[in-house]
């Protein structure tokens, strides 16, 4: 029996029996009810046929929307319902079309690109998802893909070959390389939703002229006055970029991986660092042997991230210091080693950071790869065979992998490794103190 809904009357209605749901009708508005499940839940409801199939419309939940409210909707929905349109497929339609929005930003789209093209066919899929996140998904993660005109694309890579493209952190990135590397991203982008039907054509033409240009590779390699000077002047700078710095150096390894480090892919007691290969350039997971300074460097960031750590969890946990050492342990392993914000976010700023270390050091025009070059060439001038060199660096395609060699040789060259970066750093020290460099050589003593 229906009876004229009022709010003391829907408040006091009782929670239904368990498994079951209760339902008072409204005598003013035929259809209007309130349905009550066991756990107590209100809602509007309204029932009426559309076209001859019995159709029930959930209006909202009470007390969130009123007894008027409700009776405001439920006069609407009945006038849509009297034009033979059912609200609850409309309201589904509507949902359908948000959510195929959604599927359809860029941000998404580069999302689905990752998963289903990147991971699985190509080699340098982690460096073309971090170019097109960097770049791509910073500059439209919210458009829908298809709005993307050849302007939009134009208008970014100019900024990027420029250096002019501000990130999220208000870092100036680009280059002329970076912009020859971004075009590149997003033609496999576009080419890839063509082919999977979520665009009519890609933005980009066929043939379309590079905005870089031609690229020349570079050749700096750091001469042993400039060593010393970049390291004198990491030294003053101090942390977190100082550290970074010299780290780099020490292990070739690239800027991002650097300064993306955290302190779970570090095992300081084996002096190991174990880069994951969703983080390498090549999507190969990687091992770095630390040298004595790296490890040292390394050991005083954590002695004082530990001390800082330590400090809280004791103002916490006063009474147990057990759980706290543990605490502190589980705490850092997923912070990152260079951080300005106790390890939430990895460092940001590189381009400040280098014009301050070139003002420093008044060492003009290097960059942070040339570090990473300038390694390679001292280790064939310690005498480092390439295959060798080619895995402290990581590189996919060296000597030790092509040709038959390629297929049959899988060594890691792990003894020989750390043996060379022993050596290396042996070097940069040695050039740090003004004591080598000049003609002299540091032997490297090969494992036996």
């Amino acid at each position: 029996m229906a009876v004229e809904l009022k709010d003391a009357l829907i408040r006091n209605l009782p929670p239904a029996e368990k498994g079951n749901r209760t339902e008072v009708w409204d005598a003013l508005i035929r259809g209007l009810g309130v349905r009550v499940t066991d756990s107590g839940r209100k809602s509007f409801v309204l029932m009426r046929r559309v076209d001859g199939k019995l159709t029930r419309v959930t209006l909202g939940q009470y007390p969130a929307m009123s007894l008027k409210a409700a009776r405001d909707a439920a006069s609407a929905a009945v006038q849509q319902m009297a034009g033979g349109v059912n609200p609850t497929a409309e309201k589904r339609a509507r949902k359908a079309a948000a959510a195929a929005l959604e599927r359809s930003t860029v941000a998404h789209v580069v999302a689905d690109f990752d998963e289903l093209y990147l991971q699985k066919a190509t080699r340098s899929a982690a460096e073309t998802r971090r170019t097109l996140d960097r770049f791509a998904v910073e500059a439209w993660g919210d458009r829908q893909l298809s709005s993307i005109t050849i302007g939009d694309v134009h208008a970014l890579l100019d900024k990027i070959a420029a250096g002019k493209f501000e990130d999220a952190e208000g870092e100036m990135r680009g280059g002329p390389v970076m912009a020859n590397r971004a075009l590149a991203a997003l033609g496999k982008l576009f080419s890839w939703s063509v082919n999977r039907g979520k665009l009519a054509a890609s933005p980009i033409p066929r043939g379309m002229e590079k905005p870089g240009g031609k690229e020349a590779p570079r050749e700096r390699v750091l001469t042993a006055d400039e060593i010393e000077a970049v390291w004198k002047a990491a030294t003053a700078d101090g942390y977190p970029f100082g550290p970074a710095v010299k780290i780099m150096l020490l292990t070739g390894q690239r800027r991002d991986e650097v300064g993306e480090m955290t302190w779970g892919e570090l095992d300081l007691d084996k002096a190991l660092w174990h880069l994951p290969a969703a983080r390498t350039k090549n999507g190969l997971a990687h091992v770095v042997h630390l040298s004595a300074e790296a490890l040292a460097l390394l050991q005083a960031i954590r002695d004082g991230a530990e001390k800082r750590a330590r400090d809280e969890m004791k103002r916490r946990l006063p009474a147990a210091q057990d759980e706290a050492a543990k605490a502190v342990a589980a705490a850092l392993a997923g912070r990152f080693v260079f951080s300005t914000t106790a390890g939430e976010r990895p460092i940001s700023g590189w381009s400040k950071a280098l014009a301050k270390l070139r003002n420093a050091s008044g060492v003009d025009g290097w960059t942070y790869h040339d570090l990473r070059r300038t390694m390679t060439t001292h280790l064939a001038d310690l005498s480092v065979a390439p295959h060798v060199a080619d895995k402290i660096l990581n590189h996919k395609g060296g000597a030790a992998s092509r040709g038959v060699a390629g297929i049959y040789n899988r060594a890691e060259y792990l003894s020989e490794r750390k043996a060379a970066l022993d050596a290396w750093c042996t070097r940069v020290l040695m050039i740090a103190a003004g004591e080598e460099g000049r003609g002299n050589v540091v032997p490297f003593a090969r494992p036996a």
